[in-house]
């Protein structure tokens, strides 16, 4: 199920439901990397992000919650 968002050939935005887990997207695909964060006791079970130097951001973000 999705709900309010875009999804247009290469561009994936908003929220998105699948068995019961909230989504949310803000993806180009095949230019930018894209990154996978998992959240706990929030309201989204995970983002779906296009970033650049996606090594770097995992790695800053693993290290602020380890």
């Amino acid at each position: 199920m999705k709900w309010p968002g875009l999804r247009v050939p290469g561009k994936y935005a908003g929220t998105f439901i699948l068995e019961g887990e909230k989504t949310f997207y803000n993806a180009e695909i095949g230019g930018s990397d894209v990154i996978v964060v998992q959240l706990h006791d929030e309201e989204y079970v995970r983002l779906v992000l296009s970033v650049d130097d996606g090594v770097d951001i995992v790695n800053t973000i693993n290290q602020h919650v380890m």
